[in-house]
């Protein structure tokens, strides 16, 4: 009997010269590799609300990749898949049936030059056979209806309407199926509206709606009638060519467009063009203009001509920052142009007042309201807030609804504060819109002061449809973990959450790493990882595996990045417990397994093992814990699992020996026991199992191993009963952490009802 095994084969482009006589050879150093050992090795497959995670042990070469993808995403002969994006780290696939895209079930590919490390994206595509009874017009009129919107444009909104399959999002999750819909973007002038809406094709119900429209909304009203705004005299300073008086930031440079002698408020060199055009206090767009100057001087009275000025000069700050530390050309790495209308009547394409500005993500541009309670809105981080919605469009396209929508937000609030500390660090970075109303409309560094959530789901979350769920309100847990990564600060995170009502105590310590770094794992994690509908959790995970590929996953920067989300409660969700026997004899040898689940494989696992007060009697390293019971003495089995993202699952098990007659004895005293537990108050009580000498503590993790609260002990007698006071404890899994002076340690786990 024969067989053949097949091979890939891989030739390294990097090939070594030799010579013989007056000829030239290189020898390419080839790898054969059998197939079938890439294709047996092991796997790891989680799937949550049919996303599946397919993760490698060992990464898989690139040329497998088709293979993967049909043995775990169901590669249906009727879907076609189309690669639309690929860089160092990451490919992008889009789905498609008969034509029509599946909206939002693009597959995810991260790699590693050729080799593939894993695979996400929808498990299965099941798709509706309903006929498709809707027709376009009707679709359309539901649309408007929904939309509710005096004014329409017809022709553009006609001209937008395509077929596509769409799933159903309720309650934060869509649907698994797919159904024949209508996609279109209602285009509406009264009041100014660009939403993309989704129609089943067979019963006309709105499956999924989003606004285009990215703004400044949610604005608290403190402090409204407070207008910063002080008109400069222009004879302070003699100005020089290409320099002007702006609206907020006092003399500055920009660089305008002369054309026989006159100079424009725009700038044809940067990308395809950079525009400042003047609304006249209007909403006409075609209406608007470009000031010009005779002599580069903009030295003008004129509020329309400074404001002009400033739009001009933010912009191309704007542009500069991302080409100079990104080698970024515009938005969309294409040199699209940079498109601001400035001086708006707002109120007249339907908002309540004229203090707004926005992204149009259909028309891409970018409109500053005028100001009513506020001054015009358009300072430097007023317009690099919103051409970041542009970049986000253009990057990881996050969709303006939920937690989507607020990572959306936060990055605009993340991209304006970095460039206001490059370009103008005498401004409060952290403060968003400072300018425009002195008390500024969000704060990166202290959220809760103007009744922002700090803390995942906490206090002030918006958990309501209330603008598209809480898109603007719950961004700034994005931006306080930006803040506290960049510059550090240490302090404690409390309150209630608002999903389920239990509270949550997380004291947190940070160094910070520095504005520039930050930015850096923000902008890569933006580009190379985010998707359509990311949320905090992918945030967290994504932005941990930038700042490993780029500073090593034992870096200081990676443990800051993985702290900061700790602080805003934005945890892995990397999960492990011990399954075995919780009973044994003193006959024979036991045996226990590691489970993890979440995070980023490999895990690495820790076991300890000790008795009769002692620690770590018996260590190991391997998924599997075996050992022999010691004669009498109950045992604790402790495990910390370690991934690679450096997170950490601890768990523990303890063991109860039933000695050589199979029956319940009294286990032998260890350092310490609670009683009771579970506990079921705001008081944890704790009894000694031996004397204690002053300096010894005691920390309360939670069940990832973070610390809630720590506490110093006094000289303790055996068998005294100490109290402890733990009023934020919600109902869960707790671990107690005794340190003794001595060196002595032990953990004993409790639960909280």
């Amino acid at each position: 009997m024969s067989y053949f095994r097949s091979y890939y084969i891989e030739i390294k482009h990097v090939a070594y010269p030799l010579s013989f006589g007056k000829s030239l050879y290189f020898l390419f150093i080839v790898t054969m590799i059998p197939l079938n050992v890439c294709g047996q090795q092991s796997i790891k497959v989680l799937i949550k609300d049919n996303k599946k995670i397919v993760k490698f042990a060992k990464p898989m070469h690139y040329s497998l990749l088709s293979d993967v993808l049909k043995n775990n995403f169901k590669k249906r002969d009727d879907v076609i898949w189309s690669k639309y994006k690929t860089n160092k780290y990451i490919e992008k696939y889009s789905r498609s049936k008969d034509g029509l895209n599946l909206e939002f079930a693009d597959v995810l590919v991260f790699k590693s030059e050729q080799m593939v490390k894993s695979v996400e994206g929808l498990a299965d595509i099941i798709i509706s056979t309903e006929n498709q009874l809707v027709s376009r017009s009707s679709a359309m009129s539901i649309a408007k209806e929904f939309i509710e919107c005096e004014d329409f444009i017809q022709e553009e909104t006609e001209k937008s309407i395509s077929l596509v399959y769409m799933r159903k999002y309720q309650n934060g999750k869509f649907d698994s199926e797919f159904r024949k819909a209508y996609k279109m973007i209602i285009y509406g002038s009264k009041p100014f509206k660009r939403q993309c809406i989704y129609i089943d094709a067979n019963n006309g119900e709105v499956l999924f709606n989003y606004s285009l429209i990215n703004d400044n909304k949610n604005v608290s009203k403190e402090s409204l009638e407070n207008k910063n705004f002080i008109l400069q005299d222009s004879s302070i300073e003699q100005l020089q060519p290409g320099q002007a008086y702006s609206f907020y930031s006092g003399v500055i440079d920009i660089d305008t467009y002369e054309e026989n002698g006159v100079y424009y408020q725009k700038n044809l060199v940067r990308g395809g063009g950079i525009y400042a055009k003047d609304m006249d206090s209007g909403s006409s767009y075609i209406s608007a203009i470009v000031h010009r100057d005779g002599d580069n001087i903009w030295n003008s009275s004129d509020i329309e001509v400074r404001v002009g000025s400033e739009v001009l000069w933010a912009q191309i700050l704007f542009y500069d920052y991302f080409d100079t530390v990104f080698s970024r050309n515009s938005i969309d790495s294409e040199g699209k142009p940079l498109l601001g209308y400035y001086n708006t009547n707002l109120v007249s394409l339907g908002y309540p007042d004229n203090d707004n500005a926005f992204w149009d993500g259909a028309n891409e541009c970018v409109t500053f309201g005028k100001g009513s309670n506020f001054s015009q809105v358009m300072s430097l981080d007023i317009v690099a807030h919103e051409f970041a919605h542009g970049l986000t469009q253009f990057t990881c396209g996050l969709v303006y609804n939920s937690e989507s929508g607020a990572i959306n937000e936060s990055l605009s609030d993340i991209w304006a504060c970095v460039i206001e500390s490059k370009y103008a660090p005498e401004k409060n970075r952290y403060i968003i819109g400072e300018e425009i109303i002195s008390s500024g409309l969000r704060s990166m560094s202290d959220p809760s002061s103007k009744g922002y959530p700090e803390f995942y789901k906490g206090e002030n979350w918006e958990n309501t449809s209330v603008d598209h769920y809480g898109v603007h309100t719950n961004s700034s847990v994005g931006n306080f973990w930006f803040y506290l990564l960049s510059e550090g600060g240490s302090g404690t995170n409390q309150g209630s959450r608002v999903d389920n009502g239990t509270s949550y105590y997380v004291r947190y310590d940070l160094e910070g790493i520095g504005i520039e770094k930050a930015a850096e794992i923000v902008y890569n994690t933006q580009v190379d990882y985010l998707t359509s509908f990311s949320n905090y959790s992918d945030f967290r995970r994504f932005t941990v595996e930038v700042a490993i590929s780029i500073y090593g996953v034992d870096s200081e920067e990676v443990e800051q990045v993985r702290k900061a989300w700790d602080a805003v409660g934005v945890n892995s969700d990397l999960y492990s417990y011990i399954s075995g026997p919780n009973k044994a004899t003193n006959s024979g040898t036991y045996s226990w397994d590691a489970i993890g689940s979440g995070g980023k494989e490999p895990y690495l696992y820790n076991w300890s093992m000790g008795y009769n007060g002692l620690e770590n009697v018996v260590t190991s390293t391997n998924p599997s814990f075996s050992c022999a019971m010691p004669y009498d003495y109950d045992i604790e089995l402790n495990l910390t699992v370690t991934d690679a993202l450096g997170d950490v699952s601890y768990s523990s098990l303890h063991v109860l020996n039933l000695g050589d007659d199979n029956s319940e004895g009294k286990p032998v005293p260890t350092l310490f026991s609670i009683s009771p537990n579970p506990i079921n108050s705001s008081q944890l009580r704790m009894i000694a199992g031996k004397d204690y000498s002053k300096g010894s503590y005691i920390v309360i993790c939670n069940d990832r191993g973070y610390p809630i609260y720590n506490f110093k002990l006094s000289k303790i007698k055996k068998n005294s009963e100490l109290f402890f006071d733990v009023p934020n404890l919600s109902s869960g899994f707790y671990i107690l952490n005794l340190y003794c002076v001595n060196g002595e340690t032990q953990s004993i786990p409790f639960l909280v009802k």
